[in-house]
């Protein structure tokens, strides 16, 4: 469905009609209902019931295999259902500026390590892992790179920030290093793998040798 559905019922709405268009064809093997399952990105969002869209799905489409006379295969593409969640982006506040009425904060990180929020404003938590249980206040969280549009939120209420504290941007793990890049000749992080409990880091942090290895003298 190519969107971040959080309700079962635009899926089962969706699957009677791909299944009405399937029965036209003959020699089927499998039907494929994409993907489009979506994640909570705001603490109002409610998760999406995947147990009850499993048990629907499978009751709808052994309906349709019967009429059509033989067992098909269902193929699902989860895509960001499966990792997104799984992915945090740290970044330290290098600078924290009030101008008039809001309060901007710094960070030694860019658009360019996490581009959803200016390319179509997308909402992502973000929590002070240094300093959660404090007084709420309301910020302009920006990157280090110099466009008008480097923005990780704005005005959002996050517990008071100071100089050094380490931000966690949550639900990265779709969109956030596979859409990075290295505007502004800036090198990507690292990326740690935390498993069972125990830091492994999975990828290392890119230096300037790693921008200029392709280059060529001429």
């Amino acid at each position: 469905m190519g969107s971040g559905f959080l309700d079962v019922a635009p899926f089962l709405e969706a699957t009677e009609t791909l299944l009405t268009v399937a029965g036209h064809f003959k020699a089927l093997q499998f039907v494929d209902f994409g993907g489009g399952f979506g994640i909570p990105y705001a603490p109002a969002e409610v998760p999406l019931d995947i147990n009850t869209l499993g048990q629907r799905l499978t009751d709808c489409f052994t309906e349709f295999c019967n009429e059509y006379g033989k067992g098909l295969r269902l193929k699902l593409e989860p895509e960001r259902y499966i990792v997104g969640e799984s992915g945090v982006l740290l970044m330290r506040c290098n600078a924290v500026k009030s101008n008039g009425d809001r309060t901007f904060v710094g960070t030694d990180s860019g658009f360019h390590h996490l581009f959803r929020h200016p390319l179509y404003n997308a909402h992502h938590e973000i929590v002070n892992a240094g300093n959660i249980q404090d007084q709420v206040f309301v910020y302009d969280v920006c990157g280090n790179i110099c466009e008008s549009t480097d923005f990780f939120a704005r005005n959002r209420s996050i517990s008071y920030i100071r100089e050094g504290d380490i931000l966690a941007v949550k639900d990265v793990g779709a969109y956030g290093f596979c859409m990075s890049s290295n505007y502004n000749t800036r090198p990507r992080p690292a990326e740690v793998l935390i498993d069972y409990g125990r830091a492994r880091l999975i990828r290392v942090r890119e230096t300037m040798e790693d921008l200029l290895r392709g280059q060529r003298e001429f």
